[in-house]
């Protein structure tokens, strides 16, 4: 009997010595788990955009700083910033916009700018959370730093096994924002000439018709950048639209 009780006593030690190892060395194991079973996408990544080609009835046009190619027949909006098809059915916009001259705008007219405005905690708490996954913090002035790309392609299950307290809770409120994310939209992202895009289908209820969008980014960096719309056009024509892309000289 006191051998079977010294024995149990070793195999206990035993076990409390690896938990508390693996709480040492990887305190979000649990939520690692959690994660795993809870979000099938948690380790999801955006994949390359294949591009297609593009139809020699195609014209090429030039709007907002973007030139891309699209069927003969579609007329300019009177801003010169859209397409439209002869039947007004399928649409093309194109918006420049500057992230860093949009916050200074609103700031001048007495808006606070707050990034986090509409998240769980507060940014201090989200710039813990960046340094301990060492990743880049989202900012204005570099367009290419939107939260949405890190959260839908480098947010992965595995970043959390190290996450502590604060650092932990962030780290689950962004997987549950990338489930959401990757439930309404497809994503690619496309390399081309001088830029990178990130090409997103919608696949909600939201619109009755086929809705594409393309964010491009200039390698330039800084933080300007482009947003595109297509809409109506379904998917054969808006890929071969989104292949045309190109950012006009």
């Amino acid at each position: 009997m006191k051998k079977a009780m010294k024995i149990s006593g070793i195999i206990l030690g035993i076990i409390l010595i690896i938990a508390l190892v693996i709480f040492i060395f990887c305190p979000g194991i649990f939520t690692y788990i959690k994660v795993k079973h809870k979000y099938k996408d948690i380790d999801r990544t955006i994949g390359k955009f294949e591009t297609v080609d593009i139809p020699d009835t195609f014209k090429s046009y030039d709007l907002n700083g973007i030139s891309l190619k699209a069927p003969y027949d579609y007329k300019k909006t009177k801003t010169s910033h859209g397409l439209r098809s002869p039947d007004e059915k399928i649409t093309i916009m194109i918006l420049q916009w500057d992230m860093a001259e949009t916050e200074a705008l609103l700031n001048e007219y007495g808006h606070d700018v707050d990034q986090w405005e509409h998240y769980e905690y507060e940014e201090s708490d989200y710039r813990s959370f960046f340094k301990a996954v060492d990743d880049k913090y989202p900012v204005n002035y570099d367009a290419s730093s939107d939260i949405l790309w890190f959260i839908k392609d480098r947010l992965n299950a595995e970043m959390c096994l190290k996450l502590r307290s604060k650092d932990r809770k962030v780290f689950l409120e962004f997987a549950d924002i990338k489930e959401n994310a990757w439930a309404i939209e497809n994503a690619w992202k496309m390399s081309g000439d001088g830029f990178t895009a990130y090409v997103s289908e919608d696949i909600s209820d939201m619109y009755s018709d086929s809705f594409w969008t393309v964010t491009i980014y200039p390698d330039s960096g800084g933080s300007e950048h482009y947003f595109a719309v297509i809409k109506g056009a379904g998917e054969e024509t808006s890929k071969q639209i989104i292949s045309s892309m190109r950012i006009s000289e």
